[in-house]
Formats: C-alpha cells, sequence, structure tokens
C-alpha cells in the first residue's frame, strides 16, 4: 500500500501546471546581450562559472549555519547569527534575480566599467576581462589566495560584482561598504549587520566556500592577508603629509542613532569611487 500511494504522488507531480509568475523574468545566461563581444562561448562558459560559485556558496551555508568557521570569519555570525539568513537571501538573489535587458559590452563607451545613470542596466567587461579575468578551475592554483590574490581574479567572482550594480538583479541594496579583504573582515569584526550586503564579503565568502568544497577539497586557499607594499611604513609619513581624505570605509565600532525611539545600527560609507568604478585592491 505505501509503495502504491508513493507511485500515484510521484505521478501526479509529474503531471502539475507551470506556476504562474507576475513577470517574464529571466535568470539564466541566456538573458544576456551583447555589445561587441568577441567570444559568446568564452562569456557562456563565464557565467557557468558564476552560477557554480554562487550556488556552492549559498548551499555552504544552508549546510553549516551559523555556527560555520567561515561564517564565523566573512558574515560575524558569532555576534550576528541571522546574518546567514541575509547571506543566503543575497546569493539566491544575485543567482536567481531577474536577468531581462542585462547588456554586457566590449565597446566600453563611458571609458569605465559600469556605467552607471547612463544605463543601469549595462555592464562592461572588456578588456580587462580577457586580461586578468580567470576560469574557476584555477582557484588554488599558481600561488593564489583569497586574502592575497584578488577577489575579481576570476570570470565567475567578477560576475558577483558586475549584477550587484544592476538593480533588478540585486535591488539597489547591495554595494561597496567595506572594499579589500582585511577591510571586509574588520567589517565581520566591528559592523556584521552590513556583511550580506557588501560586495566584497560575498565575493571573498563564495571563492573560499568553493575552494575549500572543489579546487582543494578540505583545506582551502584562504591565505594570510598580507598588506600592500605601498602601505608600509617606509612610506606612510610622506603620504601623510599629502593624503586626501577618501570615501573607503574602516571598519569601527558600530555608529548607532541617539534617538529615544530606538538604537539603529548605521551603514558604514560606501565607496563611490571614480567613473572607472576601480577599487583599493586594483580590481575593476
Amino acid at each position: 500500500m505505501i509503495s502504491t500511494t508513493l507511485v500515484t504522488l510521484l505521478s501526479a507531480s509529474s503531471t502539475l501546471a507551470l506556476p504562474f509568475w507576475p513577470t517574464s523574468a529571466s535568470t539564466t545566461a541566456t538573458s544576456l546581450s551583447r555589445r561587441g563581444f568577441p567570444n559568446p562561448e568564452y562569456k557562456s562558459q563565464s557565467f557557468e562559472d558564476f552560477e557554480a560559485l554562487v550556488a556552492t556558496a549559498r548551499d555552504w551555508i544552508l549546510r553549516t549555519g551559523p555556527t560555520d568557521p567561515l561564517a564565523h570569519l566573512y558574515f560575524g555570525t558569532d555576534s550576528q547569527p541571522g546574518n546567514v539568513i541575509g547571506a543566503v537571501g543575497a546569493y539566491s538573489n544575485i543567482l536567481s534575480g531577474d536577468k531581462t535587458g542585462l547588456v554586457v559590452r566590449c565597446d566600453d563607451p563611458d571609458g569605465g566599467h559600469w556605467r552607471g545613470e547612463n544605463a543601469t542596466l549595462e555592464t562592461v567587461i572588456c578588456e580587462t576581462g580577457f586580461r586578468n579575468r580567470k576560469p574557476l578551475e584555477k582557484l588554488c592554483a599558481d600561488g593564489y589566495t583569497v586574502a592575497n590574490g584578488g577577489l575579481s581574479a576570476f570570470w565567475a567572482s567578477d560576475w558577483i560584482h558586475r549584477l550587484t550594480h544592476i538593480p533588478t538583479v540585486a535591488g539597489g541594496i547591495l554595494g561597496h561598504h567595506a572594499d579589500g579583504y582585511d577591510k571586509v573582515l574588520d567589517l565581520a569584526r566591528s559592523n556584521a549587520t552590513w556583511t550580506t550586503l557588501n560586495m566584497h564579503t560575498l565575493q571573498a565568502f563564495a571563492l573560499d566556500a568553493y575552494a575549500k568544497s572543489y579546487a582543494n577539497p578540505g583545506d582551502g586557499c584562504t591565505g594570510e592577508y598580507v598588506p600592500p607594499a605601498s602601505s608600509s611604513s617606509s612610506s606612510s609619513s610622506s603620504a601623510t603629509a599629502t593624503a586626501t581624505p577618501t570615501t573607503s570605509f574602516t571598519a569601527t565600532q558600530p555608529a548607532t542613532t541617539t534617538t529615544a525611539e530606538a538604537s539603529v545600527v548605521q551603514p558604514p560609507k560606501q565607496e563611490t569611487g571614480g567613473h572607472c568604478h576601480s577599487h583599493a585592491d586594483g580590481s575593476m
């Protein structure tokens, strides 16, 4: 009787109608238009890498939960255990959010990778992509570490960056709250509420989770952060006299409002950057 019932249920499930969706959204690489893209096959492979990377990050969190050391490291779940919900939601949104109308360009009309207000659904990935981006199979190879190798070194992780700027995918709330690996860790320690909305945090965790899952199973290639040579003490004294304020966020204890109603954690200042949209680690 049990087996017959099971077969009946399985048969019934296979005949269910397709769900009703309120709009004709598309979540796959086939929805990506291209202008001046010299190698559409390579673009397709890079997007498959992206889907594998983000799905691995999401599934890692679902399997391990807030007590996982990797979640502690990047999302501060030792102090904010609920951040796992936000992280899963962010990865799901980037992976499955509506990509209809997204245009990937190689002709670089503005001299910068993110077109911003000029065209919010367009992103430029050439020539930097072909010069610097690697396939995901190269993760942990040639001495690469997540801490020092660049968070946009791979096509897959760079797509996370690109898509966080697309309003239909990320809703406009994911951004540059803390740029660079060291600032990512600072954010998790000092202002963990905003880690799940920080683009570089999402990149770093995804790379680390994928490395530990596939590239170097069990061990990964996190590495220990080493400050770039330009920030050494030998150059800091002369730089101090001429330095100008930047918009990069330096993590501190969370700022709070002083209203009588409640104490609300304030977001770290977003890095606005120039039109070329480059970051502290040299990525674009």
